[in-house]
């Protein structure tokens, strides 16, 4: 979607944006009202309720404890079955904290050279 796209009166096809092709939501760029026709990545469905703007919609069926994708990362799972075109928030999301698997080097790695100059004619003022 480009920045012109966005700047016209909310359609379709630019009242969502998916952030991430890995996402399984899309973000309200207006508030939806339940029953608005949503077209995101050529798929269309029916907002099923109303979602404020800045918050997530559900683009596709998302089981219990599937994970909810934005950015490409997870931010969530899901609590209950979220059908396509819900509003997505802490009413059917639960937000754990994540588990990191930390590893640190076995020695120090030494500072990268400095890049060379690209052009040694030029001069710095």
């Amino acid at each position: 979607m480009e920045l012109l796209e966005i700047q016209k009166l909310p359609t379709a096809e630019n009242s969502a944006v998916h952030l991430h092709p890995s996402d399984n939501v899309a973000i309200a760029r207006v508030p939806l009202a339940p029953g608005q026709t949503l077209r995101v990545e050529g798929n269309e469905f029916v907002a099923k309720t109303a979602v404020p703007a800045g918050h997530k919609v559900a683009l596709m069926r998302i089981e219990p404890g599937e994970y909810v994708y934005r950015y490409g990362q997870r931010i969530g799972r899901a609590s209950r079955a979220i059908e396509p075109g819900e509003h997505i928030h802490t009413h059917n999301v639960s937000y754990e904290e994540m588990e990191f698997a930390y590893e640190f080097p076995e020695t120090d790695k030494p500072f990268p050279a400095p890049p060379t100059p690209r052009n040694s004619s030029h001069r710095a003022f």
